[in-house]
């Protein structure tokens, strides 16, 4: 998909009389939804929005799925074990680590009023999985507090899922158009 890819250094100017002169190089910053170099905010592989992870490829990134279920916690991990998005079924429950770092974040995924989009995150709890206990949390996106549950209780899912990025960058040669 060479037309959404982000150029880098492009240099068209100056071509010279000798075919030779006229073959530039320059590089293609792959985006990440294509493998590329993610950071936070970024669509990630799936369509996620990537929440946490640096530019290093060796460093596992996370993306969060751009929609919300809604249920108890039993019909939530049910929801997240057959949810499927962007191709990928390997989508989980967060972990209350997770759902922090996702409310630490949650400025950065606001949908405009312009925009049709469920990027944008609820005010009333989410769902995590405490990974120390296995026990059902849910955070709060308005107060950033736990709030307290019981089987009965109903709260948001948002689907999280672990992505590493592929290495380098693409090159492109563009040639001269041929002669008429």
């Amino acid at each position: 998909m060479l037309g959404s890819m982000v150029l880098v250094a492009a240099s068209l100017v100056g071509c010279g009389d000798d075919k030779e002169d006229n073959v530039r190089n320059f590089a293609v910053q792959v985006p990440c939804s294509e493998g590329g170099p993610c950071k936070v905010g970024d669509t990630g592989p799936a369509g996620g929005i990537v929440v946490l992870g640096g530019a290093n490829p060796e460093v596992e990134m996370f993306e969060v799925a751009p929609v919300n279920g809604f249920g108890t916690f039993e019909e939530g991990r049910l929801m997240v074990g057959q949810f499927v998005f962007g191709g990928f079924d390997d989508w989980y429950l967060p972990s209350a680590n997770m759902i922090e770092t996702m409310f630490a974040r949650a400025d950065r995924f606001a949908c405009g009023a312009e925009t049709d989009c469920a990027s944008a995150y609820a005010a009333s709890g989410y769902w995590a999985m405490d990974p120390e206990s296995g026990e059902s949390v849910a955070m709060s996106f308005e107060t950033g507090d736990w709030v307290e549950v019981d089987g009965a209780s109903r709260y948001y899912v948002r689907p999280v899922r672990g992505f590493y990025m592929a290495q380098g960058d693409s090159e492109v040669t563009l040639l001269p158009p041929p002669e008429a």
